[in-house]
């Protein structure tokens, strides 16, 4: 299993919203969707900018989208 499927698998336990922070992102929402995955972030190439793009994300960031 994955990273994010173990995270996921907990939030839900916890009835906890997902959001994750990933270089590429190859799911479909219907695949992200049944992980409870409420959001996706893509980072691209640019390892440095994973803390500025988390900073925006929790700054911005609210389950209505």
């Amino acid at each position: 299993a994955s990273l994010a499927t173990a995270v996921a698998d907990a939030a839900i336990e916890n009835a906890v919203p997902v959001v994750v922070v990933v270089r590429e992102d190859h799911t479909s929402r219907r695949q992200r969707a049944n992980l409870g995955i409420v959001g996706t972030y893509s980072y691209g190439d640019e390892l440095n900018t994973v803390k500025a793009r988390a900073q925006r994300i929790a700054r911005t960031w609210s389950v209505s989208g």
